[in-house]
């Protein structure tokens, strides 16, 4: 008889399974507590709440969305100025003021004779820029685009800047002039109204 040969060879036993466990840490934040207490103002920046779990003032910032911050703070007004026009590409219908930089005045357009060196409004020039108020925009100028170049309408009179002929004096009329504006290279503008082929510079001598 003949029979099988046993299998000599080792059989592999499967490895065995491993298992690896990671750590993970985990963490709770406590927050403050404030008190009912109405916060308080330090500056114009922050104020205070009172914690009562850490008994310690926590500095917040103002929050002005719904107007005024809970502390009393008041919501800051921002500002418009006039800023001083140096390119005729960004003349536009709008208001304007005619100032004298040096002497720190603006021409007055609703003075009673806008030829007089009391026509002149003390005014603050800061970084090329008049901070902007009602009161000095009753007293600017009202500068209109038109055909071949600016209209200057006194903002309150309506009454309009220029001069009917060489001999006479710049005037405040209904006359509805076509004036120039030029910017210099010191970046100062520089007005001028043609009269029977010749130019006219308007000279501001506040």
């Amino acid at each position: 008889m003949t029979g099988e040969t046993p299998c000599a060879g080792r059989h592999k036993s499967p490895p065995a399974l491993s298992t690896t466990t990671s750590a993970c840490a985990s963490f709770l934040t406590i927050g403050h507590t404030y008190s009912d207490e109405k916060p308080q103002k330090v500056d114009e920046t922050y104020h205070t709440r009172h914690c009562t779990i850490c008994d310690k003032d926590i500095p917040e910032q103002h929050n002005f969305d719904n107007g005024d911050c809970e502390c009393g703070a008041e919501k800051p007004v921002q500002k418009t100025f006039f800023k001083k026009v140096t390119s005729t590409s960004s003349i536009k219908e709008g208001i304007y003021l005619i100032v004298n930089e040096e002497a720190q005045k603006m021409w007055d357009s609703a003075a009673e004779n806008v030829n007089d060196k009391s026509a002149a409004i003390d005014v603050v020039i800061e970084n090329d820029q008049v901070e902007w108020s009602e009161e000095l925009e009753k007293h600017a100028f009202l500068i209109k685009v038109k055909t071949g170049g600016y209209s200057i309408q006194s903002k309150s009179k309506l009454t309009y800047i220029g001069a009917s002929s060489k001999n006479s004096s710049c005037s405040s009329t209904s006359d509805d002039f076509t004036n120039s504006i030029e910017i210099d290279s010191s970046k100062n503008a520089i007005i001028s109204l043609t009269i029977s082929g010749t130019t006219y510079k308007l000279q501001y001598n506040s």
